[in-house]
Protein backbone atom coordinates (compact mmCIF):
# COMPACT_ATOMS: atom_id res chain seq x y z
CA UNK A 1 0.00 0.00 0.00
CA UNK A 2 2.67 2.49 0.75
CA UNK A 3 4.00 1.91 -2.55
CA UNK A 4 0.90 3.28 -4.02
CA UNK A 5 0.91 6.72 -2.38
CA UNK A 6 2.53 9.98 -4.12
CA UNK A 7 4.09 12.21 -2.42
CA UNK A 8 3.64 15.53 -4.75
CA UNK A 9 -0.25 14.86 -5.12
CA UNK A 10 -0.39 14.80 -0.76
CA UNK A 11 -1.22 18.25 0.96
CA UNK A 12 -0.66 18.39 4.53
CA UNK A 13 1.30 15.80 6.39
CA UNK A 14 1.18 12.18 6.57
CA UNK A 15 1.81 10.20 9.40
CA UNK A 16 2.50 6.18 8.81
CA UNK A 17 2.21 3.87 12.27
CA UNK A 18 2.46 0.43 10.69
CA UNK A 19 2.50 -1.45 13.81
CA UNK A 20 1.89 0.09 17.57
CA UNK A 21 3.02 -2.61 19.45
CA UNK A 22 5.78 -4.70 17.56
CA UNK A 23 6.08 -7.33 20.39
CA UNK A 24 2.10 -8.16 20.58
CA UNK A 25 2.48 -8.02 16.65
CA UNK A 26 5.43 -10.90 16.92
CA UNK A 27 3.37 -12.54 19.51
CA UNK A 28 -0.04 -12.44 17.58
CA UNK A 29 -1.35 -10.59 20.97
CA UNK A 30 -4.21 -8.37 19.03
CA UNK A 31 -6.12 -7.87 21.97
CA UNK A 32 -3.88 -8.13 25.29
CA UNK A 33 -0.18 -6.43 25.61
CA UNK A 34 2.01 -9.20 26.29
CA UNK A 35 3.87 -6.79 28.75
CA UNK A 36 1.14 -5.78 30.89
CA UNK A 37 -2.19 -7.90 30.25
CA UNK A 38 -4.19 -5.04 29.43
CA UNK A 39 -6.92 -4.17 27.15
CA UNK A 40 -5.01 -1.66 24.91
CA UNK A 41 -8.74 -0.50 22.81
CA UNK A 42 -10.01 0.74 26.56
CA UNK A 43 -7.05 3.30 27.84
CA UNK A 44 -7.31 6.12 25.15
CA UNK A 45 -6.15 8.11 25.84
CA UNK A 46 -3.68 6.56 28.33
CA UNK A 47 -1.55 7.87 31.21
CA UNK A 48 2.08 9.10 30.33
CA UNK A 49 3.36 7.87 33.54
CA UNK A 50 1.31 4.39 33.25
CA UNK A 51 2.12 1.15 32.56
CA UNK A 52 3.76 -0.33 29.42
CA UNK A 53 0.34 -0.21 27.76
CA UNK A 54 -0.84 2.96 28.74
CA UNK A 55 2.29 4.56 27.62
CA UNK A 56 1.90 2.95 24.69
CA UNK A 57 -1.72 4.25 24.15
CA UNK A 58 -1.08 8.12 25.31
CA UNK A 59 2.33 8.43 22.64
CA UNK A 60 -0.35 7.33 19.91
CA UNK A 61 -2.88 9.44 21.07
CA UNK A 62 -0.58 12.59 21.37
CA UNK A 63 0.78 11.59 18.01
CA UNK A 64 -2.59 11.99 16.06
CA UNK A 65 -4.59 14.12 18.35
CA UNK A 66 -4.61 16.77 15.72
CA UNK A 67 -5.06 15.45 12.53
CA UNK A 68 -8.03 15.93 10.60
CA UNK A 69 -8.53 12.61 9.20
CA UNK A 70 -7.46 8.87 10.93
CA UNK A 71 -7.95 5.69 8.92
CA UNK A 72 -7.24 2.69 11.11
CA UNK A 73 -5.53 -0.04 8.51
CA UNK A 74 -6.99 -2.54 11.54
CA UNK A 75 -5.87 -6.00 10.00
CA UNK A 76 -8.49 -8.37 12.19
CA UNK A 77 -7.37 -10.65 15.07
CA UNK A 78 -5.58 -14.21 15.52
CA UNK A 79 -8.29 -15.95 13.79
CA UNK A 80 -9.33 -13.91 10.97
CA UNK A 81 -7.19 -13.22 7.97
CA UNK A 82 -4.47 -10.12 7.92
CA UNK A 83 -5.94 -8.20 5.38
CA UNK A 84 -5.83 -4.42 5.60
CA UNK A 85 -9.24 -2.77 5.16
CA UNK A 86 -10.19 1.00 5.85
CA UNK A 87 -13.26 1.99 7.75
CA UNK A 88 -14.82 5.38 6.48
CA UNK A 89 -17.22 6.85 9.06
CA UNK A 90 -20.14 8.25 7.12
CA UNK A 91 -21.34 10.72 10.18
CA UNK A 92 -20.03 14.13 10.61
CA UNK A 93 -21.06 17.33 7.75
CA UNK A 94 -20.98 16.53 4.22
CA UNK A 95 -18.07 18.11 3.24
CA UNK A 96 -15.85 15.58 5.50
CA UNK A 97 -17.44 12.65 3.67
CA UNK A 98 -16.48 13.90 0.21
CA UNK A 99 -12.63 14.17 1.53
CA UNK A 100 -13.47 10.86 3.06
CA UNK A 101 -14.53 8.93 -0.07
CA UNK A 102 -11.86 8.59 -2.80
CA UNK A 103 -13.68 8.77 -6.27
CA UNK A 104 -14.11 5.54 -7.99
CA UNK A 105 -12.14 4.85 -11.33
Amino acid sequence: MLENITPDQLSGRLIIIPIISTRAFFERSMQISPVDKKEIHFLIPGKPNGTYSDLLIDTLFEIVKESDYLIDLHSGEMIQSLIPWVPIPMLGNVDMQKKAVLPRE
